[in-house]
């Protein structure tokens, strides 16, 4: 029971949006980095490349379990391996 309540407290089912932060830490580095200056997100093995700013930190999560908690309305799953900030994408 407490457990569930913890859950539920920390935002469960909230999708995160281009309004929100994540923390990134890749061994001694760590971000506190904007969804909205992440270009995508890259599958490798076992973790996740973040792309933003020059930055490539690695991540240890499943790209599937990233694309669960990404509003689909900002970012896209377009491939197997990647996760795109729709927001980057050029139109012309």
């Amino acid at each position: 029971m407490e457990k569930e309540r913890a859950k539920a407290g920390r935002g469960a089912g909230k999708k995160l949006g281009l309004e929100d932060q994540v923390f990134v830490k890749d061994g001694e580095r760590c971000w506190f980095v904007s969804l909205a200056s992440i270009r995508f997100f890259e599958s490798d093995g076992n973790y996740i490349k973040v792309y933003f700013d020059t930055n490539r930190p690695m991540i240890h999560k499943s790209l599937n379990a990233l694309d669960d908690r990404l509003d689909e309305r900002a970012f896209f799953r377009a491939s197997r391996k990647h996760i795109i900030n729709l927001s980057w994408v050029g139109r012309y």
